[in-house]
């Protein structure tokens, strides 16, 4: 039997501890590649309304893009399950339906959190609702539909179940009304 300290001994230690070395850098290697991998899985899961939800916890401004081929540079201000709500740096509202969005945007060099696939928009509310609560105001607005090069810009008179009424700019009262399809609506920014 080896002393200790000879050499087969002192070979042996070695060993082992190369051993150890190479288990704790697999180990390493095993996490790193399982934490990549969970990362990847919450990307491919996320949801652009959680990546939304995130930005207006944050506050960040984003030039968001539409199918219509509007640009809003703004900040995200409501999430909801059909529809996002963003505020220009004049103040406005614009409601933009999640259907209608092809991009957001954040400035150079900043990024959005994870998304949480598993949450939801807080807003549990319809676009032809939200649009409903402000009839009262009769606000002047500006609707761009899915499809149409033309925006329709005039006063909201009423929100119905499929149809939003217009009175366009320039109409004399009582007369040149527009009836849009509800389905149809891409935005609807409030003008005042």
């Amino acid at each position: 039997m080896d002393e200790p300290g000879d050499a087969s001994t002192d070979e042996l230690l070695a060993r082992l501890g190369r051993w150890r070395g190479e288990q704790e850098a697999a180990e390493a290697a095993r996490s790193r590649t399982r934490e990549r991998w969970l990362r990847q899985q919450a990307a491919e899961a996320a949801r652009l309304s959680s990546v939304a939800l995130d930005l207006a916890e944050r506050g960040a401004v984003v030039t968001l893009t539409t199918t219509t081929g509007s640009t809003h540079a703004a900040t995200v201000v409501g999430v909801a399950r059909e529809f996002v709500v963003l505020r220009s740096s004049g103040g406005r509202l614009t409601f933009v339906r999640w259907s209608c969005v092809a991009a957001i945007r954040l400035p150079a060099g900043e990024r959005a959190g994870e998304a949480d696939a598993d949450r939801d928009a807080p807003l549990d509310v319809r676009l032809a609702h939200a649009l409903a609560g402000l009839v009262a105001d009769r606000p002047r607005v500006r609707v761009l539909t899915v499809g149409c090069a033309d925006a329709w810009t005039g006063e909201l008179r009423s929100v119905g179940r499929d149809v939003i009424t217009l009175r366009l700019d320039g109409a004399a009262p009582g007369g040149d009304a527009v009836y849009l399809a509800l389905d149809a609506v891409a935005e609807v920014t409030v003008l005042g």
